[in-house]
């Protein structure tokens, strides 16, 4: 009992990525609010604020939501400002408190909330959910509504597919360290559960999330042993056709293809509009419905959206970020040092956001951007060990934190 009153008085910020999956809300509420509080501190405390390269890029998205929204004469857009503070602030904080440990548990809340998700998501198929529970609890379904596919406590397929490939990604990081290890007792509970999780990416009917599994698992084989790499590779070649034909919803790929092109045609007609700073995330439904007359939240494509949404200067600052982040990817991947840390729960993660992006655009909940900037705060937290400069890995030399332990060690 102690133990769980010492978790609450302390984990407040552990309880606020659970309450995400159980009551996401209250939980997305709770993030923003810590988020929020990290800003508030910094500016309180300006001497110790530190303004790094991705609080640039926060910074700029905060000038795109401020300009877009006096240019558009919409002082209700200004909520999308809060929110980028929201992240920024999540952001700071992350990069302020967390621990190797803290990492850990985040990754094992992701897995436990996607198989949650997969629980709830095949349960409410059986009975009927009052309205008021259903948003609170997250099991509500927003947008084309399709019963015959899985959305969890994550209101909408497409969320849940995002939330359950993470999980995925880090089971196998989770298994790939037992393999290496030559140890076979988890594997007695780790692959039951990365099974659940896969068919729970089946049950979304996602198609974007199948061609993503597929992919990490390509990587996963890729870290494990060459040989079996190549050996996959060699058997998927051979087998594209049954492979292709076990994807979900696949009778409709070119009638949902041709969709996808209309958005992101429309969506880039409507960046040209608001060249600049955009149409806000809250602003792109009304912009988009008085140019097309048609009902659309978002661009389902992340480079389009943030384009459409941040202008110019929102897009640019995506892209240097995505820039710098797959040039320290590539530089780790192929480092000879093999021991990396936690190298594998990023290399397999990080690229979802990617690849559900082209297709999708799932980071459009606050649900999902919340846990994934946390993600990319620890990913950060990870990279700052080391100094990347023309293809030279160096560890950086780190002063002492107050409790007397190295920073680098204290994560990595």
């Amino acid at each position: 009992m102690q133990n769980i009153v010492h978790f609450i008085k302390n984990g407040k910020f552990q309880i606020g990525m659970i309450l995400c999956f159980l009551l996401p809300p209250v939980g997305i509420l709770l993030l923003f609010l810590f988020g929020l509080g990290a800003i508030y501190e910094g500016w309180k405390d300006r001497k110790s604020f530190s303004f790094s390269f991705v609080s640039m890029v926060f910074f700029l998205l905060l000038v795109s939501t401020v300009c877009a929204s006096f240019q558009m004469e919409n002082a209700s857009l200004l909520i999308g400002s809060l929110m980028v503070l929201g992240y920024w602030g999540l952001y700071l904080f992350v990069r302020k408190n967390g621990t190797r440990m803290d990492f850990h548990t985040f990754k094992w809340i992701i897995i436990f909330g996607g198989i949650y998700n997969c629980i709830v998501g095949w349960t409410i198929h059986w009975i009927t959910i009052n309205p008021l529970v259903g948003f609170l609890t997250g099991t509500t379904q927003l947008g084309e509504a399709d019963n015959s596919r899985l959305f969890g406590s994550s209101y909408n397929s497409n969320f849940t597919m995002y939330l359950l490939l993470v999980a995925i990604a880090f089971m196998l990081a989770e298994i790939n360290a037992v393999i290496r290890k030559k140890t076979v007792r988890p594997l007695y509970w780790q692959i039951p559960l990365l099974l659940i999780l896969i068919f729970g990416v089946f049950s979304t009917g996602s198609r974007a999330g199948y061609i993503s599994m597929i992919i990490v698992f390509m990587l996963f084989f890729l870290r494990l042993n060459k040989i079996v790499f190549m050996s996959v590779s060699t058997m998927f070649i051979v087998l594209f056709k049954k492979i292709y034909e076990l994807m979900p919803r696949n009778d409709n790929v070119l009638y949902s293809t041709y969709g996808r092109e209309n958005i992101w045609s429309n969506s880039i007609e409507l960046w040209k509009q608001h060249f600049l700073f955009g149409t806000t995330p809250l602003g792109f439904r009304s912009e988009y419905f008085k140019l097309f007359n048609d009902d659309m939240v978002h661009a389902h494509n992340l480079f389009i959206g943030f384009f459409a949404e941040y202008g110019i200067v929102g897009g640019i600052a995506l892209l240097i970020l995505l820039f710098s982040t797959t040039y320290k990817f590539i530089i780790l991947l192929f480092l000879k040092n093999r021991n990396k840390g936690l190298f594998n729960y990023f290399l397999f993660s990080l690229p979802i956001i990617v690849l559900t992006g082209i297709l999708d655009e799932p980071t459009f909940s606050p649900q999902i951007a919340l846990l994934t900037v946390i993600l990319l705060s620890y990913w950060k937290l990870y990279t700052s060990q080391y100094s990347v400069a023309f293809l030279n890995v160096k560890l950086k030399k780190f002063k002492k934190m107050p409790s007397g332990v190295p920073f680098h060690k204290k994560f990595y």
